[in-house]
C-alpha cells in the first residue's frame, strides 16, 4: 500500500501502519519463485599467471630459491606457497586459500596448509615448508606432489615450526618457535633435537647446544662449512652452532627474524624490531663487521647469483646494496579491483549489502574498512573508506541517503548524494542517549539498519546493547524493544518491522509499541542475521548458522531460496537450493525481485535471480533439513543403501519418509536421525526425504541420486590386529589396514584405494555382515620403500571418491 502525497510526522505512525498490516494479512502469497545463484561482486584472483608485479599477496613470511632460479613464497595469510620463474611469472604450487590440513600424497596445488612460514629448496629441488597451523613440515618434491616429513609421527613433534634451512649435506634444520628448539631432520629420515631445551631463556653459551636455552628461535642459516646460525628472536640475539657448541655474535639486534648467508660468508639479518637489514662479515672474529640498511623485511634470502630477497607483507622486493626493486606483490591483497569488473574484485568479509533505485549495490566491505558501491555497468568503486569495521548499509530512497553502522567505533554515518559523509551517531561503546540527540548517543556494535519509508525513521540493530533503537526524523533516539542480539532488520512494503534475533535462532515481527512476536515456530532458523523484504511482500532471511537463505511469503509459507546446508563454495550459475554458502551474512532485494546475498567467509556478494519457469515447493512447516552422509558427514549425491544422517531440531521424534516410503531410523541423538536408503532407488533423478508428526509434514529435504556417493567413518579405521589407526598406534608397512564406509550404491561397481596417492591392493570389499548398509574394506599398506608417517587415505567406488580429510598413520 502507497500512501500519496503523505508526509507524517513520527506521531502518527503507528495507525498508519496497522492500517498496513491489516491490508498485508488480507493478502496471499503469488507462485514462489526459484533462483538461479552467480556471484556479482568478489573473487579469488590472485594474478596467478601473470607478471608478479601484478599479483596479489597477504602476507610474507618466508622466501627460498631453488637452482633452476625460481623463487617461492609463503604466502602466510591466504595459506598458498607461490612461485615466481626466472621469467617473473608468478603460480601458486601449494595451498587452496582454506587453512586446514589435506592432500598428502596428492597434487600440492589441492592440498590444504594452514599459515605457511619459512620455506626452504635443497640441491634436488625439494621444497620444504613449515606448516605451522599445522604443527609439521610439508615437503613438494619436484612432480608437485606433496607429503608431510615431520610432526606427525612419534618423535617428530612440533609445536610451531616457524623458518627452516638446509645445508649442503641435505641436512633440514627447523626452529620450532613455540617450543623454542631447533631439530634436524636427516636425508634418510632420522629426526633429532639440535638446540634448545623445555624452558626458554638464554643459557649455555659455550656450552653444547643441546643443552642450551633459546627463546622463540626464527631465522635460520647455514653455511658452506656446516655451521648454523639461529635468530633467537626473543632474547634478542645472534647464536651459532659450531661443532654441537653454541656461542653468541657480538651483535646487536632488536627482533631479528630472517637470515640467509652467501657463498662470501656473509650473514644477513631481517631485524624486523629495528626496521633494518643488517649484513655481518668477519664472522670468526671477536667483533664482526656490520653494515645496516634502513630495510624492513620479515624474511630474507640469496639466490644463485648473489640476488638479495627481502620479504614483508604483501611485498617481494630485490635489493643491491642501495636500491631495493619491487619483484612481487606490493598491490592490496584483500582490496583489488577499484575501477574494474566487480565480479574479479577482492573483498574481505563483506557484511552489509544495499541496493538503491539506480542499480547501484552499496557493500560494507568489513575488513577492508570501506563502503564499496557496484555500478549499474558491473564495476566496482570504493565510496568512501576510513571506517573501522562497517556491518551494514542502507538507502534512503526519498532523501537519495545512504546510512552506514560501524561496528568497530560503534558509531553510524550518513553518505549524502553530493559525496559528504557526516556523522549521525558519533559512537563510543556503551549505552546512553535515550530520548535525546541521536548524535550523542552511545551504541554497542550496531549490526543492521532500516529506513521506514513511511516515516523517515531509522531503526538500529544495536546487537551489543540487546536493543532496538529507533532515531526520528528530528535526530531524537530511544529503545523500541529488547531482543537478544538483534543482527538484522527489515521492513515491507506495507510497513512491518521485522527483526532477527540471533542469539535464539527468531525472527520476529515488533509492533509500533515494541511488542515482538515470532513469526514461526521455534526450529526453523539456526542463528538468524540479515533480513530484507521484496517488493512482494515476501521475507528473506540469511542463516550463517544454516548456511541458507531462506523466503517466507504473506502467507506465512516457507520456501528454500538457497543453499545445501553445506558450508563451502558452489554452485554458480546453478539452482539456489543446489549453492553452497560460507556465513551468508546479509541481503537486499532489488524491485525485480532479485536477491543480493553477502557471502561473507567466501568474500563475494551473489544474486539470487528468479528463473523463468521455475518454482520452489514450499515449505509450509517450522523445518528445513540438512542431509549428509553418515560416515563422511557431507552433503551431496547419495546412493541406494546408504545410511543418511538427517540434521535438524527435533527431527530424532519425527516420522520419517524417504521418497514417500516410511523408513525406521537406525540411531538418533538430538538433532540428529540417521537412517539406510532402500536398495532400490535409482542411480540418477532426485531423492526427497520427509518428517512428519502425526501424519503433518515438518520438513523436508532433496538431494540428487548417484550410482555410488562414498563415505568412510574417519574415527573407525583400524589396523590389521582390529585396533583403531593413530599416530601413536600407527600401521605397519606391509599390513593390512580395515575401513568401514557407506555409500557404494547396489551398482555392483568396482572398488579402488590409494594411499598417499599410491594405489592399494583391496583384498575384501563387501557389505558388513551385520549391517548391509556399511561396507568393509581390507587392503594391505606399501611395503618395503613405503616412507613411514601420516598417510592420505581415498576410497573409490566407481567415480564416487571418499572424503579428502582421511589419514592413515604407518610406522
Amino acid at each position: 500500500m502507497r500512501i500519496i502525497g503523505w508526509n507524517p510526522h513520527y506521531i502518527g505512525v503507528s495507525t498508519i501502519r496497522a492500517t498496513a498490516w491489516l491490508l498485508a494479512a488480507s493478502l496471499s502469497a503469488a507462485t514462489i519463485p526459484s533462483y538461479i545463484v552467480q556471484t556479482i561482486a568478489g573473487s579469488d584472483y590472485l594474478g596467478d599467471g601473470g607478471p608478479a608485479t601484478r599479483a596479489l599477496l597477504a602476507t610474507v613470511e618466508g622466501v627460498a630459491v631453488d637452482p633452476l632460479g625460481n623463487y617461492y613464497l609463503s604466502d602466510t595469510d591466504s595459506h598458498r606457497i607461490r612461485r615466481i620463474s626466472p621469467k617473473g611469472i608468478i603460480s601458486t604450487v601449494a595451498g587452496t586459500g582454506k587453512p586446514g590440513f589435506s592432500g598428502d600424497g596428492g597434487p600440492a596445488s589441492l592440498a590444504q596448509l594452514n599459515l605457511p612460514y619459512g620455506l626452504a629448496a635443497d640441491l634436488t629441488g625439494n621444497l620444504y615448508v613449515a606448516d605451522f597451523g599445522n604443527h609439521c613440515i610439508r615437503k613438494i618434491s619436484p612432480d608437485g606432489l606433496i607429503s608431510t616429513v615431520a610432526g606427525v609421527t612419534p618423535g617428530t613433534e612440533l609445536a610451531g615450526p616457524r623458518n627452516l634451512a638446509v645445508d649442503t649435506s641435505g641436512n633440514l634444520y627447523i626452529s620450532d618457535f613455540t617450543a623454542s628448539r631447533i631439530f634436524r631432520r636427516t636425508p634418510q629420515g632420522v629426526f633429532t633435537a639440535y638446540a634448545g631445551s623445555p624452558n626458554a631463556s638464554v643459557l649455555g653459551d659455550g656450552g653444547l647446544a643441546t643443552f642450551a636455552r633459546l627463546q622463540n628461535p626464527a631465522g635460520l642459516a647455514a653455511d658452506l662449512a656446516g655451521n648454523l646460525y639461529i635468530s633467537d628472536s626473543g632474547n634478542k640475539r645472534l647464536r651459532k652452532i659450531s661443532g654441537g657448541i653454541i656461542t653468541s655474535l657480538a651483535v646487536t639486534v632488536a627482533t631479528p627474524i630472517g637470515l640467509a648467508i652467501n657463498y662470501g660468508n656473509e650473514l644477513y639479518v631481517a631485524d624486523y624490531g629495528a626496521g633494518t637489514l643488517l649484513r655481518i662479515t668477519n664472522l670468526n672474529a671477536d667483533k664482526p663487521i656490520v653494515k645496516s640498511w634502513g630495510e624492513v623485511s620479515r624474511d630474507v634470502a640469496i639466490d644463485y647469483n648473489g640476488n638479495i630477497l627481502l620479504a614483508n607483507g604483501n611485498a617481494v622486493r630485490t635489493f643491491n646494496g642501495s636500491v631495493s626493486t619491487l619483484i612481487a606483490g606490493g598491490n592490496s591483497y584483500l582490496l583489488a579491483g577499484d575501477e574494474g569488473p566487480a565480479a574479479t574484485a577482492r573483498l574481505n568479509h563483506p557484511l552489509g549489502v544495499a541496493r538503491d533505485p539506480a542499480g547501484n549495490l552499496y557493500i560494507a566491505d568489513s575488513a577492508n574498512r570501506r563502503v564499496r558501491r557496484v555500478t549499474a555497468d558491473g564495476n566496482i568503486h570504493t565510496l568512501q573508506d576510513g571506517f573501522t569495521r562497517p556491518s551494514a548499509v542502507a538507502f534512503d530512497s526519498p532523501t537519495g541517503n545512504l546510512f552506514i553502522a560501524d561496528s568497530g567505533s560503534h558509531a553510524v554515518f550518513v553518505f549524502k548524494p553530493d559525496g559528504k559523509l557526516t556523522t549521525l551517531i558519533a559512537g563510543g561503546q556503551g549505552f546512553s542517549g535515550d530520548g535525546g540527540p541521536a548524535g550523542l548517543a552511545k551504541l554497542n556494535s550496531p549490526s543492521a539498519l532500516a529506513i521506514d519509508p513511511f516515516s523517515g525513521i531509522l531503526y538500529i540493530a544495536d546487537e551489543g546493547n540487546n536493543r532496538i533503537r529507533m532515531v526520528t526524523p528530528d535526530r531524537t533516539i530511544q529503545t523500541l524493544t529488547k531482543l537478544q542480539a538483534p543482527a538484522g532488520l527489515a521492513i515491507d512494503t506495507f510497513g512491518r518491522l521485522f527483526a532477527s534475533e540471533s542469539a535464539t535462532g527468531r525472527v520476529v515481527q515488533i509492533s509500533p509499541g515494541g511488542v515482538a512476536d515470532s513469526i514461526s515456530n521455534a526450529g526453523l532458523w539456526v542463528t538468524p542475521r540479515g533480513l530484507a523484504a521484496g517488493p512482494d511482500g515476501a521475507l528473506y532471511i540469511a542463516d550463517p548458522g544454516a548456511q541458507r537463505i531462506t523466503r517466507v511469503d504473506l502467507d506465512g509459507t516457507v520456501s528454500l531460496a538457497a543453499g545445501t546446508g553445506a558450508q563451502s563454495f558452489y554452485g554458480d550459475g546453478g539452482p539456489g537450493p543446489l549453492a553452497f554458502f560460507d556465513t551468508p551474512s546479509a541481503v537486499a532485494v532489488d524491485a525485480a525481485g532479485a536477491v543480493y546475498v553477502a557471502d561473507t567467509a567466501n568474500n563475494r556478494v551473489r544474486a539470487l535471480t528468479p528463473a523463468a519457469s521455475m518454482t520452489a515447493a514450499p515449505i509450509t512447516t517450522q523445518q528445513l533439513l540438512a542431509l549428509v552422509n553418515a560416515a563422511s558427514r557431507q552433503a551431496g549425491p547419495v546412493a541406494a543403501g546408504e545410511l543418511v544422517t538427517l540434521l535438524g531440531t527435533g527431527v530424532e521424534t519425527y516420522d520419517i519418509q524417504v521418497n514417500s516410503i516410511p523408513v525406521q531410523t537406525a540411531s538418533t541423538k538430538p538433532g540428529e536421525a540417521t537412517v539406510a536408503l532402500p536398495d532400490s532407488l535409482d542411480v540418477a533423478g532426485t531423492l526427497e526425504v520427509q518428517v512428519l508428526a502425526k501424519g503433518v509434514a515438518q520438513g523436508r529435504v532433496t538431494a540428487p541420486l548417484a550410482p555410488a556417493a562414498v563415505g568412510v567413518f574417519a574415527g573407525l579405521i583400524a589396523n590389521d590386529d582390529g585396533t583403531l589407526n593413530s599416530s601413536s598406534n600407527p600401521a605397519t608397512r606391509g599390513g593390512r589396514i580395515i575401513v568401514y564406509g557407506t555409500g557404494e550404491g547396489r551398482a555392483g561397481l568396482t572398488s579402488s584405494a590409494t594411499l598417499d596417492g599410491e594405489p592399494i591392493y583391496i583384498s575384501t570389499f563387501a557389505p558388513l555382515l551385520d549391517n548391509p548398509n556399511m561396507f568393509v574394506l581390507l587392503a594391505y599398506v606399501p611395503g618395503g620403500y613405503f616412507p613411514a608417517g601420516a598417510k592420505a587415505l581415498s576410497v573409490s567406488v566407481g567415480s564416487s571418491t571418499s572424503q579428502s580429510s582421511l589419514i592413515v598413520y604407518v610406522r
